[in-house]
């Protein structure tokens, strides 16, 4: 039981940071149609996004 609520807890802590990217994702999409210089929060959105395949891929592994 314990393992499962681990799992089930970093999945959502995944999950979480899926939406928190996703937004992330669509206000620079939104900023750059109503164009100002995106580059700063495009930059963001670049960094985050591969931190976060990096930390999946690593809590894949895991279990």
């Amino acid at each position: 039981m314990r393992n499962n609520q681990l799992i089930y807890f970093r999945l959502a802590r995944l999950q979480t940071k899926i939406e928190l990217l996703n937004t992330l994702a669509y206000e620079g999409d939104e900023a750059y149609a109503d164009g100002p210089d995106v580059t700063r929060k495009i930059s963001m959105a670049m960094l985050k996004s591969g931190r976060f395949v990096r930390g999946v891929i690593d809590s894949c592994l895991k279990y």
